[in-house]
């Protein structure tokens, strides 16, 4: 029984100097982070041009932080303002495309 009872108190050892050690992987090293633009285009316009990604990234991103920068109105009427503000920036995606950056790690998507 002593036997058994240092063969535990070994692995409890063992189990605390494991977890306590410095993980030398770096979370970044295995991932993939990619940028990602959504554009609809309608029947009558033409496809975006190769090599014009940063532009119309950077515009959609624009648009996304001034769409969530818009202030807020109270009120009765203000709720109005609101819901056309909403519009306003639901028509800009679709002009400018939804800008979003994605992550994958070890099979997971972030």
């Amino acid at each position: 029984m002593k036997s058994f009872r240092n063969i535990l108190v070994l692995f409890g050892i063992f189990a605390v100097v494991v977890a306590i050690q410095p993980q030398t992987v770096r979370a970044a090293s295995g991932g993939i982070q990619y940028n990602e633009l959504v554009k609809f285009v309608m029947g009558s316009q033409t496809p975006p041009e190769p090599g014009s990604f940063g532009p119309d990234w950077q515009a959609a991103m624009n648009a996304a932080n001034s769409a969530n920068s818009a202030p807020q109105h109270h009120g009765m009427f203000g709720n109005i303002m609101n819901a056309l503000n909403q519009a306003k920036s639901a028509m800009s995606i679709f002009q400018t495309g939804m800008a979003s950056t994605e992550y994958y790690l070890n099979g997971w998507e972030r």
